[in-house]
């Protein structure tokens, strides 16, 4: 791949089913350029959320971009500037999500740093616990779950808007009777892994009742999990950080693989892990 020359105004289309990361690239960079530019999206949008999260972020910074939603078109005048600000970055609900689902699964955990009224996408956590029955308590920026009367499947989730936080959440679905369907997945197949199958066969062998039908994942909610197996994280990091979570819920103790990979978003994982009091013995296996 060869990368040159200057990039100019104009009008780019791009899919919005695929990744909002790469509408977001362009939206930080095509207000600095000296002509007006417009991203026509052609199919529809997912991960809407950060999309609106971006644009928040570029109006504290100075920058102006305006969403027509029924044409999904972003308009974008050029010859904007930057102005620095002091900023705080809010708590990321994609990493939280697997602390308050290990909270739904009875490890009492308070997650600080979240935003109440954040755009970020994968503050949906909150909805799927709610509905697998768990109950979620507020507190300024901290968050809690817990399920007092016990999980419960029969919910069907989508995933569309939320595929990061779909392997944490079938888990909660596995630990809760009852059918549960997980519906609009196909953007897990283009993950770090091919999440639609990784997270159905980590989570068989640890003793769910879980299959993938077509691109959604049906669900039947069982007791517990054996555990007393080797895990595979299929080197993406929000396998492995499920994965870890899972093992507060096993009957016996599991193995992760190539665990190391939580370093692509959460590089202090394991410590926090331990320091909220799961047990870790590392291994190196060659």
């Amino acid at each position: 791949l060869t990368v040159g020359g200057r990039l100019n105004a104009g009008r780019y289309e791009m899919a919005g089913n695929v990744s909002s990361q790469f509408i977001t690239g362009l939206l930080f960079t095509l207000p600095l350029l000296r002509g007006d530019s417009v991203i026509a999206i052609t199919t529809e949008v997912e991960s809407i959320g950060y999309l609106e999260l971006t644009l928040e972020v570029l109006r504290a910074f100075g920058i102006s971009v305006t969403y027509n939603e029924t044409e999904r078109e972003f308009l974008i005048p050029g010859g904007q500037r930057y102005r620095a600000q002091t900023y705080t970055v809010e708590g990321d609900y994609s990493q939280a999500a697997f602390f308050l689902s290990a909270g739904a699964l009875g490890n009492a955990v308070r997650v600080t740093g979240l935003k109440p009224d954040s755009n970020q996408g994968d503050k949906g956590i909150i909805e799927i616990l709610e509905q697998l029955g768990a109950v979620m308590h507020s507190e300024g920026d901290a968050v809690t779950a817990s399920a007092p009367n016990g999980l419960k499947g029969g919910a069907t989730i989508d995933g569309a808007q939320v595929p990061d936080i779909i392997p944490v959440s079938a888990l909660v679905a596995c630990l809760s009777p009852g059918e549960t369907q997980i519906i609009n997945l196909k953007r897990l197949r283009i993950k770090e892994s091919d999440r639609l199958e990784a997270t159905k066969e980590e989570l068989a062998k640890l003793g769910a009742d879980i299959r993938v039908v077509g691109e959604e994942l049906h669900i039947t909610g069982i007791a517990s999990l054996h555990g007393d197996a080797t895990g595979w994280s299929h080197k993406d990091h929000r396998m492995a950080m499920m994965l870890a979570i899972a093992s507060t819920v096993c009957e016996n103790e599991i193995i992760i693989k190539d665990a190391e990979y939580v370093s692509k978003s959460y590089p202090t994982f394991w410590q926090e892990f331990e320091a909220l009091g799961g047990q870790i013995s590392e291994w190196n296996l060659g």
